[in-house]
């Protein structure tokens, strides 16, 4: 599948004043990638938007569908899309935010051989006033935050499903120990509450939902130019991925779900350092390549060498 990423001018937006966003899907993958259409979905909030360029050369082919009633925003890129390994389409996006707080940003695509969209993901956008910006220091979120962030949205959305009516008991089961498990139990215990599903800590519950913890994970990669051996900034890519099985008190499973929540920053903090380590997601860094710098230097070393000792 793709990577959907939504690149800022800044750490966040303001409100009420015009901005640039850069949305792009990429095929991180070693083997091409078919699809009909890339998709990005903001759901309220948003007037004024348009693409920055009518160039279908720089837009991809992309359209724009706006609803300044509801402020829901959807940005499309419909065609015969192959997206060959290392290969992204980006499209710019200006817009203007009518409140403060978090605004996801729901990336998707659909296969060429699939009718529906598969999803990749949730981008959180942070919208803040011109004077709390001025007034507040920004703490950065940790490894941890940072994935959880990323799998609420599409959990929520992926407990809409859950044939369970308002007032049901149930119990919450891991299918396998894991040091995220008590990540994972509590984002649930707490969606499952506010749909009205009574969650039980003992054994009377009826139906259990069982959950698993497949991958929690962040990863470090270089964010500056591959050309700058002096920037050493970093972007920070985190995820998290739990299957889920409804099983009632005959075994019987009446539900079954994967879900990946995915978070990125464009600019890690610099406290990168501090904030990984903890138990139940791993952290891995990508090392910057300067082979082409390194190769030049070695190129203009070996031509001072010959000029040195064959010049005339």
């Amino acid at each position: 599948m793709p990577t959907f990423e939504v690149d800022l001018p800044e750490d966040d937006l303001l409100r009420g004043e015009e901005t640039q966003l850069h949305l792009r899907w990429q095929n991180q993958s070693t083997a091409a990638i078919q699809a009909k259409s890339l998709m990005a979905t903001v759901a309220a909030g948003i007037t004024g938007a348009r693409l920055a360029s009518t160039e279908p050369s720089q837009t991809g082919g992309a359209r724009l569908e706006a609803d300044e009633e509801k402020g829901s925003v959807k940005v499309l890129v419909v065609g015969e899309l192959d997206l060959k390994p290392g290969e992204s389409i980006s499209v710019e996006l200006e817009l203007t935010p009518l409140t403060t707080g978090p605004f996801a940003f729901a990336g998707s695509f659909q296969p060429a051989e699939r009718m529906g969209a598969v999803t990749l993901g949730t981008i959180l956008v942070q919208v803040a006033a011109r004077e709390e910006r001025a007034n507040r220091t920004r703490l950065a979120s940790t490894d941890l935050e940072l994935a959880r962030a990323g799998l609420e949205p599409v959990l929520r959305q992926a407990l809409v499903s859950l044939p369970l009516a308002r007032g049901t008991p149930l119990r919450l089961v891991d299918s396998r120990s894991d040091d995220g498990n008590w990540v994972v139990e509590g984002l649930l215990a707490q969606l499952l509450l506010e749909r009205g599903v009574r969650v039980l800590a003992d054994s009377t519950a009826a139906h259990q939902m069982h959950y698993r913890l497949a991958d929690a994970r962040v990863v470090y990669a270089p964010a500056g130019s591959a050309w700058n051996m002096f920037d050493d900034s970093k972007s920070r890519d985190a995820r998290m991925e739990v299957f889920l099985r409804l099983e009632d008190a005959d075994h019987n499973v009446h539900w079954v779900q994967r879900v990946t929540g995915r978070m990125h920053e464009g600019r890690a903090p610099a406290t990168a350092d501090w904030l990984g380590g903890a138990k139940g997601i791993d952290q891995a860094s990508v090392a910057a390549d300067h082979r082409a710098i390194e190769m030049g230097l070695s190129g203009m070393i070996v031509g001072g060498l010959f000029f040195v000792f064959f010049a005339p």
